[in-house]
Parts: C-alpha cells; structure tokens; sequence
C-alpha cells in the first residue's frame, strides 16, 4: 500500500512561487488533485527580460516589437472574458 502526498512549484523568479500543484497518492493510486496559480511580485519584469533575452539569442530586434512599456496581465483578461457565454 503506498499512500503520499506530491508537492510541486514553480518559480517565476528566484525564489518567487507562480504556481503550486498537490497531488494525494493512496493505495498507489491518484486521490485527489490541486492546482492553482499565484501571483509573483513584479513578474512582469522578469517576463520582459527573458523575452528580450530570447529574442537577441534568435538574432531578433526587440526594439522592432513596440510594446508597451506596461503590461498587462492577460490571465486577468482571459477570467474576465470567460465570464460572460459566447453569443
């Protein structure tokens, strides 16, 4: 019989957590589930940079990208969306 409990997380930066999954094993067999996101301080930066990072790695021009020098959150805008049904 072989019963635990799995934690896993990932980082966003450093040591900042961006998401947590749980998993319960009883009898060798999965028993119940849990994930969820979390909101890391100032991971917007961090995001920026490693695009730009990739993209001089590919050869490519950030500057030709024009973004915004804010950003926003497109998990925020994708929950508010999914609220209302589809027409």
């Amino acid at each position: 019989m072989l019963s635990f409990v799995a934690i896993d997380f990932e980082t966003a930066i450093k040591h900042h957590i961006c998401a947590v999954g749980i998993v319960t094993v009883e009898n060798s067999k999965i028993f119940d589930e849990f994930y969820s996101l979390i909101k890391p301080p100032n991971n917007e930066s961090f995001d920026r940079s490693v695009l730009q990072k990739s993209m001089i790695d590919n050869g490519l021009d950030y500057s030709e990208l024009n973004i915004s020098e804010t950003w926003e959150c497109t998990m925020k805008y994708c929950k508010s969306i999914s609220k209302y049904p589809s027409a």
